[in-house]
């Protein structure tokens, strides 16, 4: 081997170590985002949390904070549902989707019906159902 050839050998080398620690740096800049860091939206110590009809119309959700986890209430077919917002899989937020009429997580594609019951996606449990009552011109969840 002549000197030519072992510089650019190590010199190669030197690019290579460098490109993959690059490539490390980077991808642990990225690890952050793939689990949410909070599994609470505010803090808040109601056991029950009381809304008006007016604010869950028919077709309609709302997300609530109960007991310092987020939650949601549900306006489908004349009947109240409200559950967990917080999906089984990783701990995203969930939304209610209107059109499919039933709850989705955005983050890996959990779907949920109105009961909480897992109908796809990689969520291991069901979302937790809250007691509702309706009490006047109100709901109470919790």
């Amino acid at each position: 081997m002549v000197r030519r050839e072992f510089l650019q050998d190590v010199l190669n080398s030197i690019i290579g170590i460098w490109t993959l620690l690059a490539g490390i740096g980077v991808s642990f800049l990225g690890v952050k985002y793939l689990w949410p860091t909070e599994k609470t939206i505010a803090p808040s110590g109601e056991e029950k949390v009381r809304i008006s009809f007016s604010e869950l119309s028919e077709g309609k959700a709302k997300k609530i904070v109960l007991r310092g986890k987020a939650a949601i209430a549900i306006n489908s077919g004349g009947k109240i549902y409200a559950l967990s917002a917080i999906c089984t899989h990783l701990s995203c937020i969930v939304n209610w989707s209107e059109e499919q009429k039933q709850i989705v997580c955005p983050c890996h594609g959990a779907v949920f019906d109105l009961n909480g019951n897992v109908l796809a996606g990689p969520a291991p449990k069901p979302l937790l159902a809250y007691d509702v009552k309706l009490i006047e011109d109100s709901i109470l969840i919790g």
